[in-house]
């Protein structure tokens, strides 16, 4: 397998937008600071596995789990970590059971098909979850940020989008949405 050197970098964008919240946002929202973390990891597995033409079967192992967790744990964390940042700890409470609970779920079943429904109905009740907040408390980049989060989730990450991979289109967005909701947590 030849190095995907594009898919690369875009990970190397993604874990850098998502590092930075990531430690700013730990001293003062642990849950959010987790996400963050997730999708970190996750992007930089990914510079590693697709920057090189021979990726390890563990390397590329670690790099699905962490890129399921950060689905399945991270959104959940991001919006439990938004709702307990805007004092709402019964939903924030709520995002922390549905992340354990989606969880452990996808696990028991190892189920590919039960792990992907898993995985949009975790991360679709997330984005929601913190789009609907983010209008009733009016925070413009909480809205902006889970937007782009679903714009990029439907674009995927499988094929071309005008002669660019897709995965890297889900990348940069991505990316953008994350430094968006950095502001989200400090409006």
């Amino acid at each position: 397998m030849a190095s995907e050197i594009s898919v690369a970098i875009s990970d190397g964008v993604l874990t850098l937008s998502a590092l930075g919240p990531a430690v700013l946002l730990g001293p003062s929202n642990k849950y959010a600071s987790a996400g963050f973390l997730l999708v970190a990891t996750a992007a930089f597995l990914g510079v590693f596995r697709f920057g090189q033409s021979q990726a390890g079967h563990n390397l590329i192992y670690y790099h699905k789990l962490f890129t399921w967790l950060s689905t399945i744990l991270g959104m959940n964390l991001l919006a439990s970590g938004f709702y307990y940042a805007n004092n709402h700890s019964t939903i924030a409470s709520i995002h922390l059971v549905l992340a354990v609970v989606f969880t452990l779920g996808s696990l028991r079943t190892l189920n590919v098909i039960d792990e992907q429904r898993a995985e949009t109905v975790a991360s679709t009740t997330a984005v929601l979850s913190f789009l609907f907040g983010s209008l009733l408390l009016r925070n413009p980049f909480g809205v902006l940020g889970m937007l782009l989060y679903a714009v990029s989730g439907a674009v995927g990450t499988t094929g071309e989008l005008m002669q660019v991979k897709r995965v890297n289109w889900f990348h940069y967005i991505f990316a953008f949405g994350t430094l968006t909701l950095l502001k989200a947590f400090q409006y």
